[in-house]
């Protein structure tokens, strides 16, 4: 029997590291890891299915019909991800404390305030009676590997000492409402907001938060907040960025991003449709993404499946391929309540009159510790997030001062005539891009770009759900007193832009604005920077015989139209004249990286001097212009430099913001009139770019490389949530870094190529986002299928495959998942783990 718990975890531990061997750290979890070949006898299954596994541990999985593939992928999954598929079901439910103790109770009262668990139930029962049994018979696959795996779980989990209670068949819509949650942004950039504003003033916010370069400065959204005494709520807004943190910081929630595009045959060298998609996610170990690829005598499909969930998200049949990028939805906003206490505990102020505010009360199981009960509130624009309202210990205790507003989230709940489940498990059951997209108009529950192609057509269909609303932006919270920025109902599906055919032959997203400017339904106002999809543009449009080759080097693509956009600038004659008013050595400083910026050709590689130099520059502007505003707000500081993951006020400022402008941007101005105007900041931080070089780098610039600064690093999940944990695993993990966490390694490029990598402008240089999958569909060739995964297929260190796939990843190494049996044979291993049917079997569906 296993070691378990806490305390032995350590004591094991402790004696294995002192061999300096992580090989008898795999050697003792060996009996954790799934078998590869021999029998099993699984309850519930009809027929007998097979699994054979490829060199980097990707399942085929071969049955006679589909719920006995659902059943076996069940058990597939949780045999490599227990922990990780554990852990999201229990960030996404507010349940994390019985997990991890008293340290995440806050994350677990914000997460049950986002009332996943509700919703998942909701759609669960609007799910067809078919796709019902499938998350049933994956649920039931789940639990039959936990039944007989308690003594052998991996290390992390074995360590909790945690009872993992059964899966449920709505578990599956749980982790995908967790994965939506990732996809809008603006929440956490409505928080930011806040913060900005109470320490800066409502003048300064309207330009730290631009909309587009092409959009106004979003004075008119930020009047609305003008007259109210924000101050009380610095606290609270102070408390949601600590959890919002908290929850990026375990990366199981964080903000996306992604590139996709497709290109009809016309634009291909061998006359088949290609479709290419990456998704940009944290770094980290393991990856969200699971390969997996399952056949029947009637369906084929492969692609990138998330762990707990029964769906192949991006990938492709022998007819049809399909991907997704994130659309930056602002479905979220926030809206501030006038509040006071009453007799029974608190009104509401909406339209001249007090309202009660509902009350509501959740239990949470907290390890170690008896249950904590706490009070939720609501009023008609959503649950209260505010921090201090728990709990009042009698009803007529006077409301703090720092809540005298209530600030109060709004979001779209599932409809009662939801079909989003049903439409997203079908899609891929589907032949043609017209079927298709029918399906993806009608998909509400997650907001993204959805591209497909069959061999002939490619199409493109918004999905998600958006609300109308009354006034405003929804860009910063709103007053909710007087109704002015109320919600009325979701924009009809009618509405969302599609396309089926186009001239120029392709489709492409890359988190862009994705309708022109003044469309009448407000999708978002925090779109990513543009350059990814002008770069994208540019490619595609270079040649007519595109194949799978420039798709692959297209993904791996590191060149920064933004260079180009600066070296613009560069050329302007006030900027030398700035640069000539600098005393030595700052003026020989700004004119050496005026020089080698002008001549840089805008390619982020990891080798790269000019790389370097050009990022340098960037931090040093985003300094330059804006930290002196925020020299006693470093709160305020931090809120900035995190909500610059959409469309920046740096970027803005330095390439579209003029300075000799009537209403220019207030932070062109400084203290000292010399160090006032564009063009002296730009110079100032020409020289700081090449003296903090030399500083990190040396003095000799040919030497410099942008990956010596900027790095990738694979922190394990275990690394992600030790600050949660106990004194003595905290410690255990340290000491586990090597066995637990890979790299660093050199990164070249930021948050404009498409090979992205970016990093926190104004902070560090350590790499946030990276193309966590790679997927691209040849519909040219017999076995069409190719995909890369950033990490491995496991969750366990001790196998093989916990981090296999970097080496790869690294090196532009894709993975081909072949439909035909030659493909099969020769990429796959000749033996197979049998599963063979037990008792109780579920009954057998009929063909989609």
């Amino acid at each position: 029997m296993r070691l378990q718990g806490t305390l032995r975890y350590c004591l094991l531990v402790s004696s294995l590291l002192l061999t300096g061997c992580h090989s008898l750290l795999n050697l003792y979890y060996s009996d954790t890891l799934p078998r590869k070949e021999g029998q099993i006898t699984l309850a519930g299954l009809h027929e007998p299915v097979s699994v054979r596994y490829n060199k980097m541990g990707v399942p085929l999985i071969k049955g006679q019909n589909l719920d006995d593939v659902y059943l076996v992928w069940g058990y597939i999954h949780a045999s490599e991800r227990i922990n990780h598929m554990v852990l999201m079901r229990l960030t996404a439910e507010g349940r994390l404390s019985e997990y991890l103790g008293e340290s995440a109770l806050s994350i677990d009262s914000f997460m049950r305030k986002m009332r996943f668990r509700q919703a998942a139930d909701k759609l669960y029962q609007q799910t067809n009676a078919q796709n019902r049994r499938y998350l049933q018979a994956y649920a039931q696959g789940v639990n039959l590997w936990l039944d007989t795996h308690q003594d052998n779980l991996p290390m992390d989990l074995a360590a909790a000492d945690y009872p993992v209670p059964a899966w449920q068949a709505t578990d599956a819509i749980l982790i995908l409402s967790l994965a939506n949650f990732g996809l809008a942004g603006n929440l956490h950039e409505e928080i930011d907001s806040l913060i900005i504003a109470q320490q800066l003033g409502i003048e300064r916010l309207p330009w730290l938060f631009p909309v587009y370069p092409d959009e106004p400065i979003p004075h008119a959204e930020a009047k609305k907040l003008q007259g109210l005494n924000l101050q009380p709520l610095q606290q609270e807004a102070d408390q949601l960025k600590l959890v919002s943190r908290s929850l990026e910081s375990i990366h199981l929630h964080d903000i996306m991003a992604s590139n996709n595009w497709a290109l009809t045959a016309d634009l291909t060298q061998n006359g088949g449709t290609l479709l290419a998609n990456d998704t940009h996610l944290p770094i980290g170990l393991p990856s969200l993404w699971s390969m997996i690829q399952i056949e029947t005598p009637e369906w084929q499909m492969a692609g990138a499946a998330i762990p707990g969930i029964p769906a192949i998200v991006l990938g492709a049949t022998p007819e049809l391929a399909w991907g997704y990028t994130m659309v930056m939805a602002d479905n979220q906003d926030l809206f501030l309540e006038q509040m006071r206490p009453s007799a029974k505990g608190f009104e509401y102020l909406y339209k001249g009159k007090w309202l009660p505010v509902k009350q509501t009360q959740e239990v949470f199981h907290v390890k170690g510790l008896p249950d904590v009960r706490e009070n939720m509130y609501e009023t008609q624009h959503g649950i209260l997030l505010n921090e201090s309202l728990k709990n009042r210990s009698y009803l007529l205790q006077p409301l703090e001062v720092e809540s005298r507003y209530g600030i109060a989230l709004s979001t779209l709940s599932p409809t009662n005539d939801d079909n989003s489940i049903n439409a997203l498990m079908a899609i891929p059951y589907q032949r043609q891009v017209p079927q298709a997209m029918a399906l993806a108009n009608q998909i509400k529950v997650i907001s993204v770009n959805m591209l497909l192609a069959d061999k002939q057509q490619i199409g493109w269909q918004l999905t998600g759900s958006y609300p109308l609303r009354k006034n405003g932006l929804g860009l910063f919270p709103s007053p909710g007193w007087d109704g002015k920025y109320d919600w009325q109902g979701s924009a009809p599906t009618k509405s969302y832009p599609s396309a089926l055919k186009n001239k120029q032959g392709w489709l492409a997203s890359a988190n862009n604005r994705i309708v022109e400017k003044g469309y009448p339904v407000n999708f978002s106002q925090t779109w990513a920077h543009p350059e990814r999809f002008e770069r994208i543009s540019t490619m595609l449009n270079a040649t007519n015989r595109h194949s799978l080759t420039t798709m692959k080097q297209m993904q791996y693509d590191q060149l920064d139209p933004m260079v180009a956009k600066l070296q613009v600038y560069l050329r302007d004659p006030t900027l030398s004249v700035a640069i000539a008013r600098l005393p030595e050595p700052e003026q020989q400083q700004a004119k050496l990286a005026q020089s080698r910026l002008m001549d840089f050709d805008g390619q982020l590689h990891a080798d790269s001097p000019a790389a370097a130099l050009y990022n340098l520059f960037l931090s040093a502007f985003s300094h330059q212009l804006f930290a002196d505003a925020f020299t006693d707000h470093p709160q305020a500081w931090h809120a900035f430099v995190e909500s610059s993951k959409s469309y920046s006020a740096q970027a803005d400022h330095l390439l579209w913001q003029d300075d000799n402008k009537a209403n220019a941007s207030p932070f062109w101005q400084k203290a000292d009139p010399a160090h006032s105007g564009k063009a002296a900041i730009v110079a100032r931080a020409l020289a700081s770019a090449v003296q903090h070089g030399e500083q990190q780098l040396g003095n000799d610039y040919s030497r410099w490389q942008w990956g010596q600064l900027h790095r990738y690093k694979w922190n394990s999940l275990s690394s992600q949530i030790a600050p949660y944990l106990p004194e003595e695993q905290q410690k255990m993990i340290v000491r586990l870094d090597g066995y637990l966490n890979r790299g660093p390694y050199p990164a070249g490029g930021n948050i404009n190529t498409v090979n992205i990598a970016s990093y926190t402008m104004g902070q560090d240089f350590n790499t946030l986002l990276i193309p966590a999958m790679r997927l691209i569909v040849d519909f040219s060739q017999p076995d069409p299928v190719w995909v890369m995964n950033n990490a491995g297929q496991s969750a366990n260190p001790a196998s093989p495959h916990y981090a296999d796939n970097i080496d790869d990843w690294l090196k532009g190494e894709y993975q081909n998942l072949p439909f035909s049996q030659e493909g099969q044979q020769r990429l796959y291993s000749a033996s197979a783990i049998n599963f063979v049917p037990g008792k109780t079997a579920l009954p057998v569906s009929e063909r989609p």
